[in-house]
């Protein structure tokens, strides 16, 4: 039977999000697997430990972050929260145009401005 071992990226999320809970060696070799790309080869000689090893602790590892992400809901709390704000910018987008208020539409800009900033930096923080 061939074990195939595909990367799935939604990890490195996790990993940014729940890293510090995992043990160190965990937390080592889930960062090089998936912000390095390093192959589990790669990962076994910096870490002197043989290729099946870190696969089995990557495995472990992924279930870890899965059972906090369930447990937690941290980054579906993130998720929901970037789409109820781009739901309010596009309401507010919608009311500034409608009304065609010279002075009310300033004052939307400068929500919409902020509103757009905050999202801006949570997407950086994804990265």
């Amino acid at each position: 039977m061939i074990d195939i071992f595909v990367k799935d990226l939604s990890f490195s999320a996790l990993l940014d999000t729940y890293g510090p809970v995992l043990s160190e060696k965990k937390q080592q070799i889930l960062g090089y697997y998936y912000n390095d790309d390093y192959s589990l080869s790669e990962i076994s000689e910096l870490t002197g430990i043989s290729r099946q090893g870190v696969r089995d602790c990557i495995k472990k590892g992924e279930e870890e972050l899965r059972r906090l992400e369930a447990d937690l809901g941290i980054l579906e709390t993130e998720r929901e929260n970037r789409r109820t704000v781009a739901a309010v910018i596009s309401e507010i987008e919608t009311v500034k145009n409608e009304r065609g208020d010279p002075q009310l539409s300033e004052a939307l800009d400068g929500i919409l401005k902020k509103l757009q900033n905050l999202v801006a930096e949570e997407s950086i923080e994804d990265f």
